[in-house]
């Protein structure tokens, strides 16, 4: 890639490609490239990061907002992550439910 710069630049000048001071077998790589051309630009498709996607949403719409902490709270219960500090509300609700805070202690 060095010496090309692009992938269209490989496969613009692939006899050059088997001039090239490589590895073993660079005489017959010009010859791979050219029966695998398919697959390195689907290849290059699909590892490509695509920018020009509508999400139909404003840039200000996806700015990160606070914790959902009822949510959270909910979701800790769930997976019984008693390690975890309290969230604030947490002791309470534990409490309520008549479970101590933390359930285990070590």
């Amino acid at each position: 890639m060095k010496a090309f710069g692009s992938l269209d630049e490989i496969y613009g000048d692939l006899a050059s490609v088997a001039r090239l001071k490589l590895a073993a077998g660079a005489g017959t790589l010009g010859a791979r490239l050219s029966e695998h051309r398919e697959s390195a630009y689907l290849a290059r498709r699909l590892t490509r990061i695509s920018c020009d996607l509508s999400l139909g949403v404003a840039p200000l719409g996806l700015k990160r907002g606070g914790p959902d902490m009822p949510a959270l709270t909910d979701f800790y219960d769930e997976l019984n992550f008693w390690s975890v500090p309290a969230p604030p509300g947490r002791a309470s609700r534990a409490a309520a439910r008549g479970l101590k805070w933390p359930p285990r202690t070590r």
